[in-house]
């Protein structure tokens, strides 16, 4: 439905994102989330054995999008990012980190030597993200000013409703986690193709 406006409604929302991206503020209408839990495997009757999709307005994904590009324009035009960091990334996958495990096994036992694996998965991690962590990774990555003001105001009163077979709860206010379906989540972050690199402003 966007792209079939997109002439009628673009100059609109494009004042609408620069008022939000220069005022650093997420307008709260788009942090208004209906999540629908999907059924992963194990026990039907066990609310741990769902993932929660938070289903949000297009609007919103465009602006996320357009701040997404930027983000991740910045982290590498700057050299922020680990370099072996390959999960959540545009052209990258987990496949290189397979790889790149395998190399340094390989090399290490044509070497000679002995390896030791030690591999960590954080559970829920996403339904338990702190967003002062956020921020504060945010910041130290040289997010500042009304950049910085911009991530704070969108991931501050975000409400989620859930949505069972159309009976939805009542709105609940969300201090913590990082909702899985946004575009500035990390399983969506390495979806977000032709980027644009920006000068520093």
């Amino acid at each position: 439905m966007i792209k079939f406006l997109s002439l009628e409604i673009s100059a609109p929302l494009a004042h609408i994102f620069n008022l939000s991206l220069t005022s650093g503020v997420f307008p709260n209408k788009l942090k208004q989330a209906r999540v629908v839990p999907i059924f992963k495997s194990g026990d039907q009757l066990d609310c741990d054995n769902y993932r929660p999709i938070s289903l949000l307005s297009s609007i919103s994904k465009v602006l996320e999008k357009i701040v997404a590009e930027k983000l991740i324009s910045h982290l590498f035009e700057n050299d922020l990012l680990y370099s072996f960091q390959y999960g959540f990334l545009p052209k990258r996958s987990t496949e290189h980190n397979l790889m790149q495990i395998l190399n340094f096994v390989t090399k290490a036992l044509n070497d000679g030597n002995f390896c030791i694996g030690v591999f960590l998965d954080l559970r829920k991690a996403f339904d338990v993200c702190s967003h002062d962590i956020l921020l504060k990774k945010l910041c130290k990555m040289g997010v500042r000013g009304t950049a910085f003001v911009w991530f704070k105001n969108y991931l501050m009163g975000r409400t989620q409703r859930v949505d069972i077979n159309g009976s939805l709860s009542d709105a609940l206010e969300l201090s913590i986690s990082v909702l899985q379906g946004i575009i500035l989540g990390p399983r969506n972050l390495r979806n977000v193709d032709d980027l644009y690199i920006c000068s520093r402003s």
